[in-house]
Parts: structure tokens; sequence; C-alpha cells
């Protein structure tokens, strides 16, 4: 396959501090690269160096035809891929950096609190940018490791999605072959789990534990080694609703809308789980009623404090 100079990337145009990646510059890493902070054309970039770095014949092949299709993704809700290095051994792709780390990182390393709006609004986010990927021409896209580690933030506190894609690459890198599955487990649908295929439906399960994480501010299943996890989520596959129904509890806090959207994304039964497009428009009705409770909170803080002045007001 003939190189595509509207997205091939010259790996001696990417610059790193102290001249190469290293520990120096490394940002983070993912199921299939690490990734380091560069510049490239004077802007500051997010470098992922794939761990296989082996790659060839086929295999090299199916890498540069996935990145000549997700070169061209535009979307306000996922990570900017600006091309991809595909010359051995330095098997590289360039992305937006989003400089305030991960959703992960923000959840359970910060303390800094956020609203039931604000969740919201990340929710819808990342809900849109999945409704984009899984309506990609010629073929959807389904992401097959949709964590809170693969969501990103800036630093206007938007949310974006990355890692989506290379589904080939994903399935050949070093974590793959090491747990014998692609994906996180603890978002893994029981399909996926049993060795099923990756599908839209299993972006959508995954999607119900991040929301579960922004609900909770916990991790997924913390208690549970790999093991146990596989065991819970495949012990009852004739129930309608997964172990994570049963395991992962909603406060009673939660909003009405989120545990439908929650236990709709947790079907047993792929089939029978929410499409993207319909998640949305339930979160868009969460999110109306949100805005409603926030008004009537402000006009009743600003009644109060109208009485208040009115009641402290001296006689004249």
């Amino acid at each position: 396959m003939e190189l595509n100079t509207e997205w091939e990337i010259d790996y001696k145009d990417i610059e790193f501090e102290g001249g190469v990646p290293s520990s120096q510059n490394r940002i983070g890493h993912g199921g299939f690269g690490e990734v380091f902070l560069g510049r490239y054309h004077g802007s500051l970039v997010a470098v992922k160096k794939l761990f296989n770095q082996d790659m060839m014949g086929k295999g090299l092949s199916d890498f540069r035809r996935e990145v000549q299709i997700l070169s061209r993704l535009r979307h306000p809700s996922i990570v900017l891929w600006l091309g991809a290095c595909t010359q051995a051994p330095n098997l590289t792709i360039v992305l937006e950096y989003m400089d305030k780390g991960s959703l992960h990182q923000f959840l359970h390393r910060t303390t800094t609190p956020y609203t039931t709006l604000t969740l919201t609004r990340w929710a819808m986010t990342i809900a849109q940018g999945m409704v984009y990927l899984h309506s990609a021409k010629p073929f959807p896209i389904v992401h097959c490791d949709l964590n809170t580690n693969n969501v990103l933030v800036n630093r206007d506190g938007m949310v974006k999605i990355t890692d989506f894609g290379l589904s080939k690459v994903k399935h050949s890198s070093r974590l793959s072959r090491q747990t014998g599955m692609t994906g996180t487990v603890n978002y893994a649908s029981p399909e996926v789990i049993r060795g099923g295929k990756f599908s839209e439906a299993s972006d959508v399960f995954a999607y119900g534990v991040i929301l579960w994480e922004l609900l909770t501010r916990r991790i997924p299943w913390e208690d549970l080694n790999e093991y146990q996890i596989v065991f819970q989520m495949t012990s009852d596959l004739d129930a309608s609703l997964a172990a994570t129904a049963k395991n992962l509890e909603l406060p009673a806090s939660a909003p009405e809308g989120y545990r439908k959207i929650i236990h709709g994304a947790w079907a047993t039964q792929p089939e029978r789980r929410s499409a993207f497009k319909d998640v949305l428009g339930d979160l868009r009705e969460v999110y109306r009623e949100q805005v409603d409770i926030e008004k009537a909170l402000r006009a009743a803080r600003k009644g109060s404090t109208s009485s208040l002045s009115a009641t402290s007001a001296p006689d004249k």
C-alpha cells in the first residue's frame, strides 16, 4: 500500500525535549502504546509510539489502512488525529494534546468537585462522539476499549474520546497478548468477556460503566481482580441485566433518568441494549430536568436573600 502524504508524518519532524522519547517526556500509556509529549511544526502534540514495532506485510498494510480512515475523522467530541508515521521502527500516531490528562485521573486523583450538570454535559459529549463513530462510513468504528482512561480533558474542562479504532493493532498489542482480550475487563460486556466480538453494543455497555463511575466517583469493580470480575460477569447469563447492575450499585441521589440509561446499557444480551442515539436523547431530557432544578434553586436562594434583606432593614 502506497504512503499517503496527506497524513504520513516524517518521524524526524517530531521534536522531543531531550531529543528522544523518554521518561522525561512520557505523559501516559494505553493498551497498545506509550504516549510522549512532543512538538510538531511548533505545536504541542501527543505522540503515541506503538508497543508492536515489528509489524510487516499484511499487519503493516492494515495499520496504514486504519490510520487512513481515522485521520479523516473530525468531531468536537473526539481527539483530533494529526497523522502517523507508518515506517518501522518508529510506528507512531500523532494526536491533539489534551493538557489536563484523562477523565480517570480527574475523578480518582483529584478532589475537584463537579456538579450533576457538568457530569451530564460530559456524558452527552461522550455519547455524541460515539454516535459519530458508530455512524462512520463506509462502516461503523467500534471503540473496543471505551473507559475513563480513554476520555481526555483539556484546559477548558471539555472531554474528548481517544484510542478509538485500530482494532487490529489493539488485538496484536502486548497487553492483549498478556491478558487474552482486548480492552479493559472492568468495562467489558458479558459477550466480550466470553470471547465474543466487540460491537456497537459492547461500546454502549462500557459507556454505562463510565456513567456509574461519574455518578459515584469510584473505580468500577475496585475490590475484585480480573478473574473475580470474569466469574461474576459469566455466572448468570440468563439474567436480564448483567452482573454490573447488582455489583455496581447506583447511589440513591442519582437522577432517575440515569438509572434508566445505565440499565438500558447493561442488558445481558447485546441486542437488548440501547443505541447511542437513544442514550443521547435520554440524556438531553435529564439535562433539561437538571437545568430546571438549578433554576428553581437559584430562584429560591434569591427569594431567601431578598426576604432576609427586607427583614433586617431598619424601620424608617
